[in-house]
């Protein structure tokens, strides 16, 4: 909301600066101070990038984005690179302004980093709207999980895998085919599959487990 606000604002501004150029004060203040905010804002992006490839594996940052399932960096990866780009396209502006004393540059600016701030808060929303009404774990965990199960030493077959990602929780529905046992021996080795499922996959909240002789 507050990127979509900020952008329509920053378009509106610049629009306003095209059909009434204005003079910049102090451009080399807001030079400085750009300067200061780019560099503040690329320790930030470093900092959140770090914690993005301790997950995101060999995907790209763009695949992990698409695919991610944790809102929290989703949102701050979100934050800093529009923060970063629009800074960087105010800098760019501001000089192009100072250099070339046309003021239009200085409303080109503003109407870019509008555009960037509408972006990324659509890119933002559409990935924090599928995590907050839910979707399925992505394909790695998914994978992990059914070849987990499937080496437990009760279970002969998983016909079929079920997840849910609520938040940084994980709800899991199996449908298995265990190894011909004794009522109370089926109950003990359900019991220690779940236990050692849960071990495993600790984001695990609820599990649900369904021993079936067919599909």
């Amino acid at each position: 909301m507050l990127f979509s606000l900020g952008g329509l604002f920053s378009l509106y501004e610049g629009w306003h600066k095209l059909t009434e150029p204005q003079a910049i004060s102090y451009p080399w203040v807001a030079v400085g101070i750009l300067v200061f905010g780019l560099a503040a804002e690329s320790v930030s992006l470093r900092a959140c990038l770090h914690e993005v490839n301790k997950v995101r594996g060999n995907r790209t940052l763009w695949r992990w984005f698409r695919e991610s399932r944790q809102s929290e960096l989703v949102v701050i990866l979100g934050e800093d690179l529009a923060a970063l780009l629009g800074l960087a396209l105010a800098l760019v502006a501001v000089l192009l302004t100072v250099l070339t004393e046309n003021a239009a540059w200085d409303a080109l600016g503003s109407m870019s980093i509008g555009v960037v701030l509408i972006v990324v808060a659509i890119l933002v929303g559409i990935e924090i709207k599928a995590l907050l009404i839910g979707q399925s774990a992505d394909h790695e965990t998914e994978a992990r999980l059914r070849e987990f199960l499937r080496r437990q030493p009760g279970v002969e077959k998983v016909f079929r895998l079920l997840t849910l990602q609520l938040g940084t929780s994980l709800m899991v529905a199996a449908k298995v085919k265990m190894k011909p046992e004794s009522a109370a021996e089926l109950v003990a080795a359900i019991n220690r599959a779940e236990a050692a499922t849960r071990a495993e996959f600790p984001e695990i909240q609820w599990l649900f487990f369904e021993p079936d002789v067919a599909d």
